[in-house]
């Protein structure tokens, strides 16, 4: 009788050890998600520049979630920018090399995923895309 009971204790706590164990791995499994269905915002340090002023646009992606969530990283994308009717239209494939196959965004914060320098030569709208979010901004002369 006390041989069983004995196997019953053991038994118990093992099943609660790995429970808990599970149960904590849960926890600290950071799940992932695809990177398109993520919120994402292309911002500028202003809306309106000079002619010949240099535009520096980020691109930001969100993490909504209570809680921390991971991504494949992104190793290649496009950055356009131009003003209509500029001959020299900005087109760049960016290449990044990176060091982990994820990127991980803590809970409700936001992520730089990528930067550009843009100089307008003209006035009027100027076109900004990065991974094929968009901006316009305003262009004037001094």
């Amino acid at each position: 009788m006390k041989k069983i009971s004995s196997i019953a204790l053991i038994s118990t706590t093992l099943i609660i050890f790995v429970f808990l164990v599970f149960t904590q791995y849960q926890k600290t499994k950071i799940p992932e998600v695809n990177f398109n269905s993520l919120r994402k915002e292309l911002v500028t340090d202003k809306v309106e520049y000079n002619v010949g002023e240099q535009i520096n646009a980020t691109l930001f992606v969100y993490n909504d979630e209570p809680y921390n969530v991971k991504f494949k990283a992104i190793k290649n994308y496009y950055i356009t920018g131009y003003s209509l009717g500029d001959q020299n239209k900005i087109i760049d494939y960016v290449s990044v090399t990176t060091t982990s196959e994820y990127k991980i965004i803590p809970k409700n914060s936001r992520l730089k995923i990528a930067d550009a320098v843009f100089i307008p030569q003209q006035e009027g709208e100027f076109f900004i895309q990065i991974m094929g979010i968009s901006i316009t901004l305003n262009v004037i002369t001094h």
